[in-house]
């Protein structure tokens, strides 16, 4: 008898998607031929995911199984589980892209930039007939750990073709010009895109977005988004402008750019259709300039036009907690955004420091070393663990922590400063500990 797909998730979509094209092969077949005792139940989502398991363990040889264990288990947020099948795969099947592609996305959300870049190079170099996707994927991977001249020398094989007709692979073209912008090229970047503005918004939306996010310099930044202001007009322009000029307001372009991400959020927020993107944006400016209980509004607002914003709840639930409010609502929207994105290390970082307020000390542990798992250098993960440890009586472990906060600063530029908050915590912990001694 067949295994009724039905009974799956959406942890297990496109795992079951994976494996019904696949029917022929003999791993498939003995998955989907339920066994006896169970025919006459509907087995749930759970039975399912563990059969996965034990049959792809049974099949190594199996792709199809090995592919769909890998994808129920991203989808679940089981990323070290992954990625072991993804790294056994890629040696059982040397010459297929399939699993060398799954391990650069998974060890990607797992902000594993060494093993990231080493699986791309994998997938790229299975990829003769089709390199673009791992030398984009790559290139990302660089500018995610911050080595933008890696990222430009990824893409390189591709310039002609970009500044020869930029349009024809947009993926591509932005992917360049990101990596030109990051590495202080941005103005051959501007050279590409500038003519692009007036045809299409998504080429204005990107020009904001390296503004935001990839020119280094803030004034540099300010004067891009200043340049393409004019030409800016429905919403979801208006929502990325803001975007933009909250963006560099946090990286030093002063008091004005916040006051220009809320002049451009304003009239689209104001309307009773306001998207749900925008009026949490809002939510989070003015959460960053202090305004409590407009931020508290427009996260409360923004939720309700759009539920289940993990992000959104994450910042409801810390906002909380900084102004004494009900922690016990606290804790369900911070559970609820950790369920919607279990591999987000700031959303553990606040479950577990309102664990903590509430006297979970224990759990508190336990979620700071989960976020842990997924950032090791989380400055704010590393102050809140050693606190909570210190307030538990575990003065040497708490010690041992402070310790690893130190080798983290030491890692940083000297220029870096940390924000106010977070500077405030962690020489009230320093003072608490040489207290203790």
């Amino acid at each position: 008898m067949r295994a009724s797909l039905d009974a799956a998730d959406a942890s297990l979509d496109p795992s079951l998607a994976v494996l019904a094209a696949a029917c022929e092969d003999h791993g498939v077949v003995e998955f989907l031929i339920l066994p006896q005792e169970s025919a006459a139940t509907q087995p749930s989502p759970a039975s399912i995911a563990g059969r996965m398991k034990d049959v792809a363990a049974r099949h190594p040889h199996s792709l199809p199984m090995q592919i769909a264990l890998i994808q129920s288990q991203l989808r679940r947020g089981e990323l070290p589980e992954a990625a072991a099948i993804a790294e056994r795969a890629m040696r059982a099947f040397p010459d297929n892209t399939d699993p060398a592609r799954l391990a650069t996305s998974i060890y990607t959300m797992a902000r594993q930039w060494d093993r990231a870049a080493a699986a791309a190079r994998e997938w790229l170099q299975r990829s003769a007939e089709n390199p673009q996707p791992p030398s984009i994927a790559l290139a990302e991977i660089e500018l995610s750990r911050g080595d933008a001249n890696a990222a430009v020398k990824a893409l390189q094989p591709f310039v002609k073709q970009v500044t020869t007709n930029p349009q024809s692979q947009p993926d591509l073209t932005a992917a360049l010009l990101r990596a030109y912008a990051a590495a202080g090229r941005d103005n051959e970047a501007r050279d590409i895109l500038q003519p692009l503005l007036p045809r299409d918004r998504s080429w204005r939306v990107l020009w904001v977005k390296i503004a935001s996010n990839q020119i280094r310099d803030a004034a540099i930044a300010a004067a891009w988004i200043r340049q393409v202001e004019p030409m800016i007009s429905d919403h979801v322009e208006c929502v990325e402008l803001g975007r933009a000029w909250y963006a560099v307001a946090v990286r030093g372009a002063g008091e004005s750019a916040y006051e220009s991400a809320a002049k451009a959020l304003d009239p689209i927020v104001a309307r009773p259709d306001a998207p749900g993107d925008a009026v949490l944006l809002r939510g989070v400016i003015a959460d960053r300039a202090g305004d409590f209980k407009t931020a508290e509004m427009n996260y409360r607002r923004g939720l309700q036009i759009t539920p289940r914003q993990p992000e959104a709840m994450n910042n409801l639930a810390y906002l909380i907690l900084q102004t004494g409010g009900d922690l016990a609502e606290a804790k369900k929207l911070a559970s609820e955004a950790v369920n919607l994105s279990p591999t987000t290390a700031s959303f553990l970082d606040t479950l577990a420091r309102i664990q903590a307020k509430t006297g979970e000390r224990d759990s508190a542990v336990a979620t700071f070393q989960k976020a842990l798992t997924l950032e090791p250098n989380s400055l704010d993960a590393l102050i809140g663990l050693a606190s909570t440890l210190l307030d538990s009586g575990k003065r040497d472990s708490a010690a041992k922590a402070l310790s690893q906060i130190d080798v983290v600063l030491k890692s940083k530029a000297p220029a870096t400063a940390l924000p106010d908050q977070q500077r405030k915590e962690l020489d009230a912990l320093r003072a608490t500990v040489k207290a203790s001694l």
